[in-house]
């Protein structure tokens, strides 16, 4: 009995601990939207008012789209966490996710808070 007792509650840790990983990165990418979607309107705004014409404004607002671009490709790295049926697809989907992270945090002309706590994160050190 205490066999099975270990066993289940070994397989109760394992199948928890993936859903509880996956809504802190699924809430990490929400934050680091948020965060770089305000930080992309403001600079929107300055680079309206800077601009004489459209040419200089997508000049101004080209390292912005790059950071957009970025995001947009974590938040479908993200959406591939739910997915992950096993222990070894879950893990190469988390390595996935943080080195999106990265390249957020890499390509962003701002500081984000949000990805610089994700990059901190225990769970990376495991990639």
């Amino acid at each position: 009995m205490t066999r099975f007792a270990i066993f289940f509650a070994s397989l109760l840790l394992l199948v928890s601990c993936r859903p509880k990983a996956i809504e802190t990165m699924a809430h990490a990418t929400k934050q680091i939207d948020t965060q770089y979607s305000a930080a992309y309107q403001e600079a929107a705004k300055a680079c309206l008012e800077r601009s004489g014409n459209w040419k200089e404004y997508d000049a101004c607002m080209d390292p912005w789209e790059t950071g957009a671009d970025a995001v947009r490709a974590l938040h479908a790295t993200t959406l591939a966490l739910d997915v992950a049926d096993n222990k070894t697809a879950f893990k190469g989907s988390a390595c996935a996710w943080y080195r999106a992270v990265a390249v957020v945090d890499a390509v962003s002309p701002v500081e984000l808070p949000a990805a610089s706590t994700a990059l901190a994160s225990s769970w990376r050190r495991k990639c």
